[in-house]
């Protein structure tokens, strides 16, 4: 199923960027799965994968009017700030590649070692 014209594909890209907090095309193609020629090609025909893009409301609990038309509020509801941190840190491992994920753990193992090493400077 896709989108036709009379939306603006490029808007709706950039929003698409937002709620995954990427960059580049190739980031979001990457969470999307797709191939980032496909994203070329959403801009330039001006057609997108619906199915994707409400999976992708429905996961980030994004309102699919904020991200057709910038209209309304982003976010479905405000559960979404008061979030657990560490449903909210599942959530976002989900769209990581395995670089990513490696790199995350790497900064978290870092962390957790600085931290011990500072209370054993504490007690000594």
């Amino acid at each position: 199923m896709s989108i036709e014209n009379s939306l603006d594909a490029n808007k709706i890209i950039q929003r698409l960027k937002q709620v995954v907090n990427v960059k580049t095309n190739f980031e979001l193609a990457e969470i999307l799965e797709i191939k980032p020629n496909t994203i070329s090609s959403w801009k330039k025909r001006g057609n997108l994968d619906l199915n994707k893009i409400i999976s992708l409301c429905e996961y980030y609990k994004v309102s699919v009017d904020w991200l057709l038309y910038g209209k309304t509020e982003q976010c479905i509801s405000s559960t979404t700030e008061r979030q657990d941190p560490t449903d909210k840190i599942l959530q976002m491992l989900e769209t990581m590649t395995e670089e990513q994920k490696r790199d995350v753990l790497k900064y978290v193992e870092k962390e957790k070692l600085f931290e011990e090493f500072i209370k054993t400077r504490k007690i000594a």
